[in-house]
């Protein structure tokens, strides 16, 4: 017999990973957009924005930490600067790593590793969230890695919300 719940969130779908052109293959750039302060799209109270602060190259830190439960709908990372990195993103979904990839490197400012949602094609690149945000139910947890050692040179963005 079917339930509300199943439809309206529940305990919500638990996926095994996240496959997009970016985790599959050789870590492509496949579902990657440039993106500045003059295109981000979603109005920053809907959008967090942040830098990866000290980084020592290929060691992971944690860029986002959530406990509890809540659904996120946009996950990718950039750099803000034309040096020449790899962007690693690492997604752990209460308490399973459903994410893992390593971009190719690039060097345009702002050009993005996207892990959930993308952007719409056109000249104003606006972010997009997925419409079926990914849901957790104890945690989630986004780490971070630059293949360079360096501060403040990449940033994380997500949208989530708490449910």
């Amino acid at each position: 017999m079917s339930s509300l719940s199943q439809f309206t969130g529940g305990s919500g779908i638990r996926p095994k990973g996240l496959f997009n052109g970016a985790s599959v293959g050789a870590g492509g750039w496949d579902n990657v957009v440039a993106i500045n302060s003059s295109n981000r799209g979603l109005p920053p109270s809907q959008v967090a924005f942040g830098t990866t602060g000290a980084l020592t190259a290929a060691t992971l830190v944690t860029a986002l930490s959530l406990s509890g439960q809540g659904a996120i709908s946009l996950l990718g990372c950039a750099g803000v600067d034309t040096t020449s990195r790899t962007h690693r993103l690492k997604v752990t979904l209460d308490g399973v790593v459903i994410y893992d990839a390593t971009s190719d490197a690039f060097i345009e400012s702002g050009a993005c590793l996207m892990a959930i949602g993308g952007f719409t094609p056109n000249a104003a690149t606006f972010a997009t969230p997925i419409y079926e945000p990914l849901v957790f139910n104890t945690s989630l947890l986004v780490e971070y890695a630059s293949s360079l050692t360096e501060t403040a040179k990449s940033i994380v963005f997500y949208r989530y919300v708490a449910r």
